[in-house]
Parts: C-alpha cells; structure tokens; sequence
C-alpha cells in the first residue's frame, strides 16, 4: 500500500502539515477536524488575522535610534561647550587675549575689567591705605593665579605659567606724586622692589592729572623673579586711581593697553 503524501494545509499561515497533525507547527492554529461548531467558531475568531511570514518578527521601534542620536549630540555639545566632563573630551576653547575679561568693581572708585576672579586687599602705606587688586595671566591673558587658586599645586602651576600680574588700585588723593609714586608702586605686591623709576607726567586738566610710570621690579613672585613695570596714575580730586602690569615676558605694553582700555577711574571710595 503507498504511503499518503496528503498534507493538512493551515487556512491561517498556510504552513503545510503532516495529514495527522492537529495544529499547526508554525502558528499553533488547530488544524480542521471534524469537531463541535462552538469550536470551529472559536478557532476562527482566534486566528482571524493572517500570520506573515514563516516566523514572528519582532516590532519596529523607530523612535529608539532617534533618541540615541540626541543623546549622543547633547552630550557632545556638553563636553565642548559647557566644559562638563572628562578633560580629554574637550576642545580647547580659542579667543582673542583678553576677549573674555569682565567688569570688575572691587577696587572702591574704579571700574576695570580683568580676567578670573580677582584677589582684593587693603594695605596700609605711607601714602595712605591702598585696596588693590590682582590676578597673574599667562601669554593668553587667561587668569592662571588669582583668588580661585587655593591648592598648592595650582599655585606652582600658575608661577610655571605665569607671563605678567595685573594690579589695579586706588587710594586717597596724593599731594606730592614724585614721593608718593614709587612708595604706592611699592605696595602693590608683597615682596616687590621698584627700581630705575621714569615717571612721566602725561595729562592735568586742574582736576586730574595722569602720569606714565617704566620701571624695573624684582623679588616677584620668588625671590629670584624680574621683569619690567608699566603703570598709570591718576590723581583726581576724591580717588588716586592705579592701573598697572608687572611682566616677565614680552607683550607688557599690549597687555597694559588692554588694562587701560577698561578702566574707569573715579568716584566714591
């Protein structure tokens, strides 16, 4: 007797089966039988919609990859633009030296603008009390040591970095500038000396008089450490008004320009 090739074909998937199979190997549907009409109405409603394909395919979720990509883009323009993040992720920021100093206004009588975060003191002189500001740049003009560098290896990195020290100050009104002068000078930062002094008067209109100071300094910020000095003085009528850049490198000139640029001497102290 031959053997029966017949085959049960599924009416859902379409799936050929073997003739005695009750359900179908691909969609589990039952295979038509001779059975009650309750549950032939029930197979039907079961497996009303046809199954595509010969297996299960999983569902498209197209939003994941988007959001991936925004993830992706948010956390580059973190690294690069707010500086969030390992270092090694950062682009090294490039502007133009002294295009991001800001307004400051802790000098009683003068607004500047200067890089970092400025460390203010007030000091008692022969000339009178002077409140002085200071920051350390480097060849950028970007704050290296200032009232933000506490630890003592930031410091020793400032010193290795450092190209000049801006220093603004102001105090009373001056009645001999020749002998007040170099002892202000003098003050402006511990340890300094002043020496080969060349003062210039440069402008007085009966209520201001400004002067030009080219000098030489040594003994900041080691012992050991020289370099040259260019300040401004104005003596107004209510405020002595200094503004000046001790370097040790080339570039003091551009350097105290761009420090004259943003002073506004005067007012209250």
């Amino acid at each position: 007797m031959p053997v029966s090739t017949k085959t049960n074909r599924c009416p859902s998937c379409g799936t050929k089966n073997d003739p005695d199979s009750s359900r179908c190997r691909v969609c589990t549907r039952t295979l038509p039988h001779a059975g009650l009409p309750s549950e032939a109405v029930y197979e039907q409603a079961l497996y009303a919609n046809p199954v595509r394909g010969s297996a299960g395919r999983p569902r498209r979720r197209p939003l994941i990859p988007l959001l991936a990509l925004v993830m992706v883009a948010l956390a580059a323009w973190n690294y690069v633009s707010l500086g969030y993040g390992p270092s090694w992720a950062h682009r090294a920021q490039t502007h133009q030296p002294g295009q991001n100093w800001r307004t400051f206004r802790g000098v009683p009588g003068v607004t500047v603008q200067l890089p970092g975060e400025p460390l203010v003191e007030t000091v008692d002189t022969r000339a009178g009390f002077l409140t002085r500001a200071q920051v350390g740049i480097d060849d950028g003009w970007d704050a290296v040591l200032d009232a933000s560098t506490t630890s003592p290896a930031a410091k020793r990195d400032g010193r290795q970095r450092l190209a000049a020290t801006l220093v603004v100050a102001s105090t009373t009104p001056i009645a001999d500038p020749d002998e007040a002068i170099p002892t202000l000078l003098g003050a402006l930062l511990d340890g300094v000396t002043i020496s080969e002094i060349s003062l210039n008067a440069n402008s007085a209109d009966g209520v201001t008089a400004s002067y030009d100071v080219v000098a030489s300094y040594r003994g900041f910020p080691t012992a050991a450490d020289r370099g040259a000095l260019r300040a401004t003085v104005i003596v107004g009528s209510d405020t002595t008004t200094i503004a000046s850049t001790f370097s040790r490198a080339s570039g003091a000139v551009l350097v105290q320009d761009r420090l004259l640029e943003g002073l506004t001497p005067g007012g209250e102290r």
